[in-house]
């Protein structure tokens, strides 16, 4: 069904049935979320699915189900027995609409609140944008589900059910040319953890989610980031632990079939773990695809090691470093992040030694480290994280510093009201973040924030 503005009328719902409410200023799909028969009336219980609007519910004198008593004996009843068991109706009846909220669309199936500043009970959930509409994936209860907004609607496609006992631990989604690959990472309070991977096909129903692969690792290679890339049928993923000393355990498969059979193609800082090469000693800030056989790895050696960028090639299966030479008057590199599409080629963000305890200077080079792309420089927090994205890089600490392909550094402003750590992704050279209440927000190109619109 759906409804336009309207306030006091009658609209055909579902079934040829006739429901009164107060609505704002948008149109509403799928208004009806439940309906309660109770003798003579049916309660109408209905989910917010857009921004700046407020519903109540309908009471509705039902003949279909004849009894004895009052409409208005039954109508007071029913609410008294809702608010006993915590269930709050407003208004039923004549009413008068609230005042909307100001608030961006939140998601209308989630089951936990997450309301607070931080993520709890679960991994943070992950926000992707494919072909411009945002996909947020998340334990959802006792559930992993992915989220998919389209137009002004957003759609739920469960894709597993967890085990008892466990969460997860990190996440991963990567849109490849046979539909999205989910990589999870899930674990309890045992020694090792699983990492599987699901798969839905692109005309599919959304309940057609299937397993494609799992493997057993030791839960100290698992707990920090999940990343999963590709380009065409090759496919890599990377398990992340708990940094430690300079120390990070770590471990990265390869894909040749597009997420099916998987190799283990190298290790770091993991004992008995058995690889054809090895990892860069430090942490790593990020992994993408650059071709069909390509993948640049950037690393933080923070610690341990010099090496801040390696390249591994998947056939035949080999591993080179990444030559980064720094202009003269320039610091040394201490971290590199993941590359995006400039205008001509693949460009490298990198910050220098830092000048003084808190900032550093991020610079950008070609890939082939003997051309340095000019604009690209300016001062950021020392030690930020890496948002990554085909055609721009956000670093996030204190504030969010934009490295993009075209113009200098863009400077965003964190707002307090958003969970951390912060969940967000690019789409060109916007960044989108997930906030309270799993509220969207999109950055200006004036450097400000507002609310997701887009449909």
């Amino acid at each position: 069904m759906w409804a336009r503005r309207f306030g006091g009328e009658k609209h055909s719902a579902k079934g040829g049935e006739t429901i009164a409410t107060d609505l704002g200023a948008w149109r509403f799909p799928n208004l009806i979320r439940e309906r309660i028969p109770y003798g003579t009336l049916t309660v109408y219980s209905i989910h917010l699915l857009e921004e700046n609007t407020m519903l109540r519910c309908d009471v509705r004198h039902n003949p279909a189900n004849r009894g004895t008593g009052s409409t208005t004996f039954r109508a007071l009843t029913l609410i008294a027995l809702l608010t006993t068991v915590g269930l709050t109706l407003a208004a039923c009846g004549p009413f008068t609409t609230a005042t909307p909220p100001s608030h961006p669309a939140v998601l209308p199936h989630l089951t936990a609140a997450r309301s607070s500043r931080t993520w709890a009970d679960a991994a943070a959930p992950t926000l992707t944008v494919h072909d411009h509409m945002p996909n947020i994936l998340v334990q959802d209860g006792h559930h992993v589900n992915l989220y998919h907004r389209k137009g002004r609607t957003w759609s739920v496609q469960p894709v597993m059910r967890l085990p008892r006992g466990q969460n997860v631990w990190a996440d991963g989604i990567w849109y490849g040319p046979s539909g999205p690959l989910v990589a999870l990472a899930l674990g309890g309070s045992g020694t090792h953890v699983q990492v599987l991977l699901y798969r839905r096909a692109r005309r599919s129903s959304a309940n057609s989610w299937h397993r494609l692969w799992v493997t057993t690792i030791p839960a100290m290679a698992a707990g920090g980031p999940l990343d999963i890339t590709g380009h065409g049928s090759t496919v890599w993923l990377l398990s992340q632990g708990t940094p430690s000393l300079g120390q990070m355990p770590k471990l990265l498969w390869m894909s040749r079939n597009g997420g099916v059979n998987w190799q283990r193609v190298a290790s770091g800082n993991l004992a008995g773990i058995a690889a054809p090469m090895r990892l860069p000693e430090g942490y790593p800030t990020g992994i993408v695809a650059i071709g069909l056989h390509s993948l640049i790895l950037t690393n933080s050696p923070r610690g341990g090691g010099s090496t801040v960028a390696v390249q591994y090639i998947s056939h035949p299966l080999a591993r080179q470093s990444v030559p980064l030479t720094v202009p003269s008057g320039d610091r040394p590199i201490v971290e590199a992040f993941p590359p995006y599409q400039g205008l001509k080629g693949w460009i490298m963000p990198v910050v220098g030694e830092p000048a003084h305890q808190s900032s550093a200077v991020v610079m950008a080079a070609s890939l082939s480290g003997t051309q340095w792309v000019a604009g690209y420089r300016g001062t950021v927090s020392a030690g930020p994280t890496a948002i990554s994205g085909p055609t721009a890089t956000a670093l996030v600490d204190r504030r969010i510093d934009v490295v993009r392909r075209s113009g200098p550094l863009r400077r965003l402003k964190i707002l307090t009201t958003w969970p951390q750590p912060l969940v967000a992704t690019t789409m060109g050279d916007h960044v989108i973040v997930l906030g309270q209440h799993f509220t969207l927000w999109m950055s200006t190109s004036n450097g400000h924030w507002q609310p997701w619109r887009r449909g």
